[in-house]
C-alpha cells in the first residue's frame, strides 16, 4: 500500500532525481506522477534541475491529466528556469495559460527578462482596462526591483 513520504524522503528523492539520465528522470516523472500528484509534483518539478519538459513526450503527454492547481504550480516554478520569452511562451500556453488575461497573475511574480518582457506583451493586449493597469502598476511599484519600476512606467 501506498505511504506518505517524509519531508527528508522528499529531499532524497529530489537528490536522486537530479542524478538520472533524462529517460530515467521522465520514467520516474510518469511514475511518481501517477502514484500521487499532490504528494509528488513540486519534488519532481524540484528534481527536474535544467531539463527542458518542452522536450519530454511524457511531460506533454501528461498535462491534460494536470489539475489547475497542478497546472499553476507547474507554471510558478518552471518560469524562471527559462531564457528565452518564445520558449517560456510555448510551455505557458502548454500548460494551458494562453490568454493574456491569464499569463499576468502568473508573470507579475517573477523578475527574470523572459517574464518582464512577456507581462509587458500582455499588459498591451489590455491597455483599456485601466482598473487592471493601475493593479499591476501598484504591485511592480510595491515589489520594488529595477525592472518592477520600468515596467510599471510602461504600464
Amino acid at each position: 500500500m501506498f505511504t506518505t513520504m517524509k519531508k527528508t524522503e522528499h529531499e532524497l528523492l529530489v537528490r536522486r532525481l537530479q542524478g538520472m539520465s533524462d529517460a530515467e528522470y521522465w520514467d520516474a516523472f510518469a511514475h511518481y506522477y501517477g502514484e500521487s500528484p499532490r504528494e509528488f509534483l513540486v519534488t519532481l518539478l524540484r528534481g527536474m534541475g535544467d531539463r527542458d519538459p518542452l522536450l519530454s513526450d511524457v511531460f506533454l503527454g501528461l498535462i491534460p491529466s494536470f489539475s489547475e492547481i497542478d497546472r499553476q504550480k507547474t507554471a510558478e516554478r518552471l518560469i524562471d528556469g527559462y531564457s528565452d520569452p518564445s520558449r517560456l511562451l510555448s510551455l505557458l500556453h502548454h500548460l494551458g495559460y494562453a490568454e493574456p488575461e491569464s499569463l499576468i497573475p502568473l508573470l507579475i511574480k517573477h523578475q527574470g527578462m523572459p517574464s518582464a518582457f512577456l507581462l509587458l506583451r500582455s499588459l498591451r493586449y489590455v491597455e483599456e482596462d485601466r482598473e487592471l493597469l493601475m493593479r499591476v502598476a501598484r504591485f511592480l511599484l510595491h515589489r520594488g526591483d529595477a525592472v518592477a519600476f520600468n515596467l510599471a512606467s510602461q504600464s
